[in-house]
């Protein structure tokens, strides 16, 4: 920190352990010592918008994203009757599902229950916007109505042209280290519409079958 000339505020600074239960019920520690400054250890984060858990279940990250969302949705509403369907939308885009959008590949791996609160939100969005019309529709079909895909649609789209822009060399180098060709010897460039990747064996269940080298190849593939 000297080096960049920072100095840490041990007030405003916590650090957090990731880790299944037992794992964490295993580490007692509540602070530590960085410099002669106490840092107090914290059961969340926040960091760049996305609040982490210890565990990694998101759940208070999921609570936090469906109240915004629903506020936005609240905000639409109230106004709805005065303005035209594609107004209604565009608010919706910026307002709320920008919200269900923002860092989703997090939610890679969570359980249904996790994804169905985001996909409740994104249903009664739809059915705002599309007003009236939305009355003799089921859910699915109000986000067909309106080309919204699903939460877990979504978040494989995202994932997979991430996947596309690494195959064609646009990505940040970081995230084409996370992804090996199946038969590398073959031209990328060319070959990268057709090409399997190559998905890491992980044996155990542990956070690594969530992230985005595993999920990625098998998307893709």
């Amino acid at each position: 920190m000297d080096a960049n000339r920072l100095k840490m505020n041990s007030s405003k600074t916590e650090f957090i352990l990731f880790g299944h239960r037992k794992q964490l019920q295993k580490c007692m520690t509540s602070s530590i010592n960085v410099n002669g400054n106490t840092v107090h250890r914290s059961p969340s984060i926040k960091y760049l918008g996305v609040t982490l858990d210890e565990e990694l279940t998101h759940n208070q990250h999921i609570k936090q994203k469906c109240k915004t969302a629903m506020y936005g949705i609240h905000r639409i509403k109230s106004i709805r009757s005065t303005i035209t369907k594609d107004a209604a939308e565009t608010l919706a885009l910026g307002i709320v599902i920008s919200h269900l959008d923002y860092a989703n590949a997090i939610f890679i791996g969570l359980p249904q229950t996790a994804i169905a609160k985001l996909n409740r939100v994104k249903h009664i969005a739809a059915r705002v916007v599309l007003g009236r019309e939305a009355e003799s529709l089921r859910n699915k079909e109000c986000l067909k109505k309106l080309h919204w895909l699903p939460i877990q649609l979504r978040i494989q789209f995202k994932i997979l042209f991430l996947v596309y822009k690494a195959l064609h060399n646009t990505a940040p180098e970081y995230i084409r280290s996370m992804l090996t060709l199946s038969n590398p010897s073959r031209n990328l460039r060319s070959s990268s519409m057709y090409k399997k990747l190559e998905v890491p064996t992980i044996r155990k269940k542990t956070f690594a079958n969530r992230s985005f080298s595993v999920h990625g190849p098998i998307w893709w593939n």
